[in-house]
């Protein structure tokens, strides 16, 4: 047991990662309804070479999450993957990624639970994907246990901290497997780059490296975007965001992604030009707010979008 001070902070550090993790997940873990250039139905979209029979639905819902950033569109068709395909893991990992960003937290425990089960049933048959699924159901268990519906942050600390040895646990059973899996070095890398990001211990440059060797490129673009953005090395954010938009040009979740780094950019050098641009980001992601969580979208209308507004008034004002 850490001493209160200790175990407060260290919970503190694990709950931003688990949410910003969770986030990535539900904008990290598609027929393609929204973008209408949907592939093979239950087409692996980790993999080009050796691709594995993940559910048509679960890959839909993957598909318009990420690449579309469709939020409703992707629960609706991880629920059927639920229901048509329950024995795919990612189906109902999704949907607890999902619902942790609605605060539905029964539901995340159920989803948990659910991937447990259906990952513990894949290893069977395919032992890399069942433990990595381990570790993702291992990992929405201990963000439920430090949730509003769970212990809370400050009790639940240290149960969520053993949950995160299982966590790593089992993606390193993964990983004995095949180290250069895609799919696999997505979820960890994901995970190491925000772990990184939050705990003094983390080695980013090694979580980096994980993550750049996952798939599809998209979501390692948007990751790396993040990444950067956070390090404040504002140009290579860019090209990073730039580079998931490529796949998914109307995607809320990176036009957003961008106006963000671009009013960083244009607050810390004082350039009406960047915060104009961040401005029409923001009204644009707006004009598609149906896809988004409700909070995402009251967080930019009442926060981000009045801040560059407000700079954009003082800089023009003589």
């Amino acid at each position: 047991m850490y001493p209160c001070s200790q175990s407060w902070h260290r919970s503190t550090w694990l709950q931003s990662a688990l949410i910003r993790w969770s986030s990535a997940l539900a904008p990290l873990l598609g027929a393609l309804l929204v973008l209408g250039s949907a592939g093979a139905a239950g087409a692996d979209p980790f993999r080009s070479q050796n691709p594995r029979p993940i559910g048509d639905r679960a890959e839909a819902a993957f598909v318009n999450l990420f690449q579309g950033g469709n939020y409703p569109a992707a629960r609706r068709l991880a629920q059927e993957s639920i229901e048509r395909e329950p024995q795919e893991p990612l189906g109902h990992a999704l949907m607890g990624a999902l619902s942790y960003l609605e605060g539905q937290w029964a539901q995340v425990q159920t989803s948990a639970a659910q991937t447990l089960k259906a990952a513990e049933a894949l290893k069977a048959s395919d032992p890399l994907r069942g433990n990595l699924y381990l570790g993702v159901g291992h990992f929405l268990e201990g963000a439920f246990i430090i949730s509003e519906g769970g212990q809370g942050t400050l009790q639940g600390a240290p149960e969520a901290l053993g949950k995160l040895s299982q966590v790593n646990a089992a993606l390193d059973a993964a990983l004995a497997i095949d180290p250069n899996d895609p799919e696999l070095n997505l979820v960890r890398g994901s995970l190491d780059v925000l772990l990184a990001d939050n705990l003094p211990f983390g080695n980013m440059n090694t979580a980096m490296a994980s993550l750049q060797k996952g798939k599809p490129d998209y979501v390692v673009a948007r990751m790396m975007a993040a990444v950067y953005r956070r390090q404040k090395q504002f140009d290579r954010a860019l090209a990073s965001v730039d580079r998931a938009l490529v796949s998914g040009a109307n995607n809320p979740d990176l036009l957003h992604l961008k106006g963000q780094i671009l009013y960083e950019q244009g607050h810390r050098s004082q350039n009406l030009s960047l915060l104009k641009q961040s401005e029409a980001l923001f009204l644009q992601v707006l004009a598609l707010r149906d896809q988004l969580p409700r909070s995402v979208v009251r967080h930019l209308e009442k926060n981000e979008l009045r801040r560059v507004q407000r700079d954009i008034r003082n800089l023009a004002t003589p």
